[in-house]
């Protein structure tokens, strides 16, 4: 007998705890509040065995469709899609290269793709200097500068980081992919605060945003510090990418979108402040803050410095 209701226990915890939610449940909700995300999620799940064909080419990835999101509620849903998407981001803008244009390259190995938005794709082919590693930046950039990512991008490890074998564009492919992490987290806020107590759903989105987001600063940052450093030491590269328009135009527009991106953000964050501090109806005063502070104040007031000026007018970034 008691190894029955064992069993039946055991059975009921698997049930409980087993995914109740599907794809399908991320698709429809996207499809209603983040466009950008469907069109990424969906255009990916072409390619179930995360292999893509065209022309005799074939290319494939480590990364599945809708991986690392976890099904088992709408909560762990929300907590674990900014990851997926992320990743996702850079799945897909391998295959664009092969998927996006008629017939396929020789040389698509040294060609990028960008999602930039909905049906807006963009290919670029390397220049032809050579590129540099991003661990070529370690000993420029000071230790009071070097912020959370900076371990994992900059100084990396060769073999397995784009940042390190394709240099600026692995870089900039990063920066991509963590704007559209900020972007359905952003989007997504009335499912947070639907599925959580609306005033918690207020915390939980935010936090998720801002540990997004806060890679807005770092890989501006490190993006710049690269072309200073290309226009210092490697003169060919830094003329050759000024020179390219498909590379201006896919940095300018990740920049000027996670811009936007994070203005809507303040925006929205000081209007709920602004609510609370005239209600104390709930007793509770929010105390968050708004970005990734270890991150925002060193890098932000960086940012402003006129070292950076000759990147900007050169490529017409902010």
């Amino acid at each position: 007998m008691k190894s029955i209701v064992l069993i039946v226990l055991c059975l009921g915890f698997i049930s409980a705890s087993a995914p109740v939610l599907s794809k399908n449940w991320v698709l429809e909700k996207t499809s209603v509040y983040s466009p950008f995300t469907f069109a990424l999620l969906s255009e990916y799940a072409k390619y179930p065995n995360a292999t893509a064909s065209n022309g005799g080419t074939t290319i494939s990835s480590s990364m599945k469709p809708f991986e690392l999101i976890d099904f088992t509620s709408e909560k762990t849903i929300l907590e674990s899609i900014s990851t997926s998407v992320h990743e996702t981001m850079h799945a897909y803008n391998g295959f664009i290269p092969v998927v996006k244009r008629e017939g396929v390259s020789s040389h698509h190995f040294k060609q990028e793709g960008f999602m930039l938005d909905v049906n807006r794709f963009k290919i670029i082919s390397h220049v032809e200097a050579k590129l540099f590693p991003s661990s070529d930046l370690v000993t420029i950039i000071p230790e009071s500068l070097k912020t959370f990512r900076f371990s994992t991008y900059i100084e990396g490890v060769p073999i397995y980081s784009s940042t390190q074998s394709s240099g600026i564009y692995g870089l900039l492919d990063e920066y991509l992919a963590y704007y559209s992490g900020s972007k359905v987290i952003f989007d997504l806020k009335p499912l947070f605060l639907e599925y959580y107590d609306s005033y918690y759903g207020f915390i939980r989105w935010s936090t998720e945003f801002s540990s997004n987001q806060g890679a807005f600063y770092e890989f501006d940052f490190f993006i710049k510090e690269y072309l200073l450093h290309a226009k210092k030491n490697h003169p060919q590269l830094y003329e050759q990418l000024k020179q390219d328009p498909d590379f201006r135009e896919v940095y300018q527009t990740i920049q000027l979108k996670f811009i936007e991106l994070t203005k809507q953000y303040e925006k929205e964050f000081d209007q709920f402040v602004l609510a609370q501090k005239k209600s104390t109806s709930n007793g509770v005063s929010y105390s968050n803050p708004k970005f990734h502070e270890s991150i925002y104040k060193v890098l932000q007031p960086q940012l402003q410095n006129v070292r950076y000026d000759v990147i900007e007018k050169d490529f017409g970034v902010k």
